[in-house]
């Protein structure tokens, strides 16, 4: 026999389990091992509810006056959107310092309720209609948010009368919304983002 032909014949002598020329019985082959594999489904969770009110903060950032025609300022960064029916909500401005919020927030629509508002900035208070006269908002049923009660799915956009004191720089880091449901739950919710704004000799 060549080597060629005796490796081959070793090779399928290993594979078959033959015993050696002694003429003893092969050895039983070994069970094959089984597996049982259980699938156990977690619970699926239910998704968050969304908080009654939502608040969102379209900008943040620095805008220069000069001092000597530092406006009364209408400030309309933050649409809202009420997620249940409310009774009434109320707005404060987040760590103001060198401004002040003057007189009742007022609410302007969208034309199309519940729409979104793609729509925010500043202007001097005497120049707000002119600027909130858009055609993404329904200027002429705006309203005083004290009197206004949304139902779920409204949107609107808030706007507030500012007033800066003599300094240099005012700000403040957002806004906050305190709400009451219809149903008597009372919360609150923050957007934040700050607003720096510069009172100089000239800008």
């Amino acid at each position: 026999m060549n080597m060629r032909t005796a490796v081959a014949a070793l090779t399928i002598a290993v594979l078959a389990g033959c015993s050696s020329d002694d003429g003893g019985s092969s050895a039983p082959p070994a069970p094959t091992p089984t597996a049982s594999v259980q699938r156990v489904d977690s619970p699926s969770q239910p998704p968050a509810e969304p908080a009654p009110l939502d608040l969102h903060l379209d900008t943040g950032g620095t805008i220069c006056f000069d001092r000597a025609a530092t406006p009364d300022l209408a400030w309309f960064d933050v649409t809202w959107k009420a997620n249940t029916d409310l009774d009434s909500f109320r707005f404060k401005l987040v760590n103001p310092v060198g401004v002040t919020k003057v007189g009742g927030d007022i609410n302007v629509p969208p034309m199309n309720f519940g729409g979104q508002i793609p729509f925010g900035g500043a202007a001097t208070w005497a120049d707000r209609a002119k600027v909130l006269d858009d055609k993404f908002l329904f200027w002429s049923q705006r309203g005083p948010v004290a009197f206004w009660s949304p139902a779920e799915d409204e949107t609107g956009l808030l706007v507030m009368h500012l007033r800066f004191d003599q300094v240099d720089d005012a700000s403040f880091d957002g806004v906050t919304a305190t709400y009451r449901t219809a149903d008597g739950e009372v919360g609150r919710v923050t957007a934040r983002g700050p607003e720096i704004y510069q009172v100089r000799d000239r800008c």
